[in-house]
């Protein structure tokens, strides 16, 4: 009778130890299942942005592009100037995230502001997209980093391009103005929780725009970051999770590399909020 009695509190404490075995698996496997999705739902949210941010900056390159083939041909004289005046007016409204767009002669000095009068003696010699272009040849685009304007205080990204005199000579540098404000509100209609981020910054680690929008981060560098120090090293998108130095919060990111521009956009949500459903299945 006791040797039955122990054989049966024997199968009982084995069947109790295969399910405790089984739930504590089933709750572990959730938990890894909840995390792949939420990197899932990251990577598939850094590619639509990704895509949005190079149709902008595409468009905005191409309207430079007709811009700087009109003065190369034209000139920048007043009467020409006028009349690309007018055909910015035509073509503005139908790129609404364009903050404004400016003409500098070679020596900075503002030939043309779509979106306000030329303060008296302005000049932008001193921006990074002016000294960029007057440096270097190249007639490719150039991303500068966010800006304040001088005239309100708006935070803006520039897209240059230079154009050249008829004797190949640097002429000066036609901007368009990004507000950085347009980006945010496409940014937070995306759900991305109380400790959510979203990030666009320069391949060397510049922030350009981040939402939750935080002054002090703007320009910014992050390239001694884990995302940019290690994960970026050797591949153009991907996961990964630790905690945020500018808040202490730990976070999954999704980051991506564009892979037609120095951008890289990434997503990060936070990992105590994202595991929020898994912790009540666990229960």
């Amino acid at each position: 009778m006791k040797r039955d009695t122990r054989l049966v509190m024997l199968l009982l404490l084995v069947i109790g130890c295969s399910l405790t075995s089984l739930t504590i698996w089933k709750v572990l496997s959730s938990r890894d299942r909840a995390l792949a999705e939420v990197d899932v739902h990251g990577l598939n949210l850094t590619q639509a942005l990704n895509t949005y941010t190079e149709g902008i900056v595409r468009q905005s390159s191409l309207l430079l592009l007709g811009l700087v083939e009109r003065l190369e041909t034209e000139g920048s004289g007043p009467v020409q100037i006028q009349r690309i005046s007018t055909l910015i007016n035509l073509q503005q409204p139908l790129m609404p995230q364009l903050s404004g767009i400016t003409i500098y002669d070679h020596q900075g000095r503002w030939l043309l502001s779509s979106n306000r009068a030329i303060p008296e003696g302005a000049n932008s010699s001193d921006r990074a997209y002016f000294i960029h272009h007057r440096d270097d040849p190249s007639a490719e685009p150039f991303i500068g980093p966010p800006i304040q304007s001088r005239a309100n205080q708006e935070w803006v990204v520039t897209i240059s391009r230079r154009f050249n005199d008829a004797a190949g000579n640097f002429a000066g540098v036609v901007a368009v103005t990004l507000g950085v404000e347009n980006f945010l509100r496409v940014f937070g209609k995306l759900d991305v929780g109380q400790e959510g981020a979203i990030g666009l910054s320069y391949a060397d680690g510049t922030l350009l725009v981040r939402y939750p929008f935080r002054e002090q981060d703007m320009g910014r560098n992050f390239s001694t970051s884990p995302i940019y120090s290690k994960y970026l090293v050797d591949r153009p998108v991907g996961t990964a999770a630790y905690t945020s130095s500018l808040d202490g919060v730990e976070r999954l990111y999704a980051f991506r590399k564009s892979e037609t521009l120095p951008l890289i956009t990434t997503v990060a949500l936070g990992k105590h909020e994202a595991l929020a459903a898994w912790r009540i299945e666990a229960a």
